[in-house]
C-alpha cells in the first residue's frame, strides 16, 4: 500500500500543519525539479514523513526557500526543498510508485493489468535516475528492490501466515527508515541504538501496511481466487495483530530521541495513525466521527489562483480542523 501514513489532521491550526505544508510542497518541488513537472502527481504522504524524518536526524535545520509550489500564481510559501532528505524522499517516492505498478500488473486482469504494466514501463529512465541517488546515498537499493520482488515468493510459502507474507514490506519500510539518519554525517554520529531503534520502527510500519491491505482486499481476493493471508482469519484475530503491531510502534516513538519534529513525527505515527487504522480495521474509537470531507461552503473560501497542494485534503479526521485556510 502506498501512501499509507496520515497527515497530521489533529493540528491543522497549528504550527505543525505549516511544517508538514513546508515538506509536502517540499516534495512536490524535489520531484518536479529531479524528474520532471509530472512527477509532481507522485507528491504522497508516506514520502513527505520521510522527509521530515530524514531531517529530524539533521544537527543543521533544513535548507527552505520561499517560492511557489505547483501553481506559479499562488502566494510565495515556505518550502523545505533543498536538502538531502528531500531528495531522498523523492527518490523513494519514484521507486515506490514504480514497486506499485509492477505489483498491480502481477496482481490485477484485463485493463488495469495492461495500465499499470504500461505505467510500470513508462518509469524506468526515473526509476534508474532514483536508482542512481539512493545509490549515492548508500541506500542498499538493490537488496532492497529484490526483496520486495520476491513478495509473491514469499506469498506462496506463507499459506495463512501474513507476518510471513509481510517480509518483503517489513524488510523495504526498515530500510527506508533506518537510512533517514544517515544522510547527514558530517554534524553528528548516529548511535546503533538509534539506528536500531528505526530499522524497528520501519519494520512494524511495514508489517502493519500489508496486514491493512491484506484486511481491505479480503473479500476481493477472496472472490477472484487470490492468495490473502487473511481470507480464514476472523476479525478479532486480525485486529489483535494490529493492536500488538502498533503497541511495537507507540514504544519505539516513545524511544526515539530526535533534534527536531519529535512532536509532528509523533502525530502523524501515534495519534494520527491510529484514528486511520480504526478506519480500515472497523474499530470504535471515543470521538471519531464518519469519514467525511467538508466541501463547498462548509470550507473557508480562497482565491482560485492561490491553492497549492492542499495538504487539508490529505487529513483522515472529520473533526472540522480543516475547515480553515490552512
Amino acid at each position: 500500500m502506498f501512501g499509507f501514513l496520515p497527515a497530521p489532521c489533529g493540528t491543522c491550526h497549528s504550527a505543525e500543519h505549516s511544517t508538514y505544508r513546508a515538506y509536502f510542497c517540499g516534495l512536490s518541488s524535489t520531484l518536479a525539479r529531479e524528474y520532471g513537472p509530472a512527477a509532481r502527481f507522485f507528491t504522497n504522504r508516506d514520502g513527505t514523513f520521510f522527509s521530515i524524518l530524514a531531517a529530524a536526524w539533521s544537527e543543521a535545520p533544513p535548507t527552505s526557500s520561499t517560492t511557489t509550489c505547483c501553481n506559479p500564481l499562488g502566494r510565495p510559501r515556505l518550502l523545505y526543498d533543498q536538502s538531502p532528505h528531500a531528495s531522498y524522499a523523492a527518490a523513494v517516492s519514484v521507486c515506490g510508485v514504480h514497486t506499485k505498478l509492477a505489483d498491480d500488473a502481477e496482481d490485477e486482469a484485463g485493463l488495469r493489468r495492461l495500465v499499470s504494466s504500461l505505467g510500470s514501463r513508462s518509469l524506468h529512465s526515473w526509476v534508474n535516475r532514483a536508482s542512481t541517488m539512493l545509490d549515492q546515498f548508500g541506500f542498499p537499493t538493490e537488496k532492497t528492490a529484490a526483496s520486495l520482488k520476491s513478495q509473491r515468493d514469499y506469498e506462496l510459502a506463507a499459506t495463512d501466515d501474513w507476518r510471513h507474507a509481510a517480509i518483503p514490506s517489513q524488510q523495504a519500510y526498515g530500510n527506508i527508515f533506518e537510512h533517514t539518519s544517515r544522510l547527514d554525517t558530517a554534524s553528528h554520529e548516529i548511535s546503533a541504538q538509534t539506528s536500531g531503534l528505526l530499522q524497528s520502527l520501519g519494520s512494524h510500519i511495514g508489517r502493519l501496511i500489508y496486514l491493512a491491505d491484506a484486511y481491505e482486499d479480503k473479500a476481493e481476493d477472496k472472490a477472484k481466487g487470490r492468495f490473502n493471508p487473511l481470507c480464514d482469519s476472523p476479525k478479532q484475530k486480525v485486529i489483535d495483530s494490529f493492536e500488538e503491531e502498533f503497541q511495537q510502534i507507540r514504544d519505539g516513538m516513545e524511544q526515539l530521541q530526535p533534534v527536531r519534529h519529535e512532536s509532528l513525527l509523533r502525530s502523524i505515527l501515534v495519534d494520527q495513525l491510529y484514528q486511520k487504522c480504526a478506519l480500515t480495521f472497523d474499530l470504535s474509537v471515543a470521538g471519531r466521527k464518519s469519514k467525511t470531507r467538508l466541501v463547498g461552503k462548509e470550507r473557508k473560501k480562497k482565491h482560485w489562483w492561490d491553492d497549492c497542494c492542499d495538504t487539508c485534503y490529505c487529513c483522515d479526521c472529520s473533526s472540522g480542523c480543516c475547515n480553515v485556510d490552512c
